[in-house]
């Protein structure tokens, strides 16, 4: 199962690529697709299991998906803090 299957959009795919993330954990399968329905979570799951990435993603979709639709073209900046905060 790929990030796009879950629904999250091409620019946070790519995104989530470009930092070596090519497919879900098996907290961000649960988790991503109920969040993205509007339910609420509560998870708990070892620490390096891609936690954050699973609350923070539906986060930042719902986020660029503010207004007009998303454009598939659209760039998303990754903060490098953020990015070297993986183990």
């Amino acid at each position: 199962i790929s990030f796009h299957q879950l629904f999250i959009s091409k620019p946070l795919t790519k995104a989530a690529s470009d930092l070596d993330y090519e497919h879900p954990t098996v907290i961000q399968r649960q988790v991503i697709p109920t969040i993205l329905e509007g339910n609420d979570v509560l998870a708990h799951a070892i620490t390096g299991s891609g936690k954050t990435a699973a609350y923070l993603l539906p986060i930042l979709e719902k986020y660029i998906n503010l207004g007009d639709q998303v454009d598939d073209n659209r760039q998303v900046e990754v903060p490098r803090a953020a990015a070297n905060q993986r183990a």
